[in-house]
């Protein structure tokens, strides 16, 4: 029988490795547990990295609006910076989400079933491209403790709250309907 996901008879290197996990059991838990904070608290420190610099360029491009206006467009104002040019941080590099990576982690913790994944599900809800497989996975463990991360994640919008969502690149959504035009 093929392979739903693939279409191919053999089984997928995704499919392996899943089969691995659930043979060597709950021993894998603390590790893929572990791996998963590691990814998340990665992306969590890029970001905070990116906000940082992003602030120190948009303070350095506002003293510029504020001196240009003060001196002139062509006015050479560098001298009146309170934040020099030179003193800019480098833009970061392009940063790859490994959505791929949380959402194999995810679906194999939701695979093996234990509660000790738990507090790393809940966390997970707030993943863009974690927080459906991280609902199947405290789904299925039916553990109290998610109820409060479950109902948050219930709450959210893919307009409002995850910056990837199906809307996002679509645009707003629009709340009314605007007038046809001719």
């Amino acid at each position: 029988m093929a392979n739903p996901d693939t279409g191919f008879d053999t089984p997928s290197a995704r499919d392996e490795a899943f089969a691995e996990l659930e043979r060597r059991g709950r021993k894998v838990v603390p590790v893929l547990i572990r791996r998963l904070e590691e990814v998340f608290a990665a992306d969590a420190a890029y970001r905070a990295r990116a906000a940082a610099i992003q602030d120190a360029w948009d303070a350095w491009r506002d003293e510029g609006h504020r001196l240009s206006a003060e001196h002139g467009l062509l006015g050479d104002f560098e001298r009146y910076r309170k934040i020099p040019t030179q003193s800019l941080p480098e833009p970061l590099a392009a940063y790859h989400q490994p959505y791929e990576l949380e959402q194999g982690i995810t679906e194999a913790l939701h695979r093996l079933g234990d509660e000790r994944a738990v507090p790393v599900l809940c966390a997970a809800l707030r993943e863009p491209g974690c927080v459906l497989y991280a609902a199947r996975a405290l789904r299925d463990i039916r553990d109290d403790r998610a109820v409060p991360a479950l109902l948050d994640a219930a709450a959210m919008t893919a307009d409002d709250d995850y910056p990837f969502g199906p809307r996002s690149a679509a645009g707003p959504r629009r709340l009314h309907r605007q007038p046809h035009r001719r």
